[in-house]
């Protein structure tokens, strides 16, 4: 049951291509609410994990953790995820030294020109 503001956060999630983490596995009951009233009667799932759907596939679970102490009427909301780190290699090319011999056995010989600026630009 959603009332307008839960109505809202689906079109918000549908608008910029997000999914509802702690929707998408089924749990136990007491794994699902997130809040408690004060004299412990009622119990709404309230809290969401809002996450890309480019990145669902990393969810692994989304659950509460009831009891834990949080100094709130609210109850502790975890998420696990896996997370695949990419080896990230150097921009530049490195410099590549040239031996003076190899140059020496070309085939045909080999003419260098040098050019000096003398501070002319």
């Amino acid at each position: 049951v959603w009332n307008e503001a839960g109505q809202r956060l689906i079109e918000f999630c549908q608008e910029n291509a997000l999914v509802i983490a702690n929707t998408i596995f089924q749990q136990h009951k007491r794994r699902l609410y997130t809040w408690t009233s004060p004299d412990g009667q009622h119990r709404n799932q309230t809290d969401y994990i809002l996450c890309s759907q480019r990145w669902r596939s990393f969810i692994q679970s989304a659950k509460t953790r009831p009891g834990a102490d949080c100094g709130s009427d609210h109850e502790l909301l975890i998420a696990k995820f896996r997370l695949k780190l990419k080896k990230v290699g150097k921009t530049t090319r490195p410099f590549r030294k040239t031996s003076i011999s190899a140059l020496l056995t070309l085939p045909k010989p080999l003419t260098v020109w040098i050019t000096i600026n003398c501070g002319k630009f």
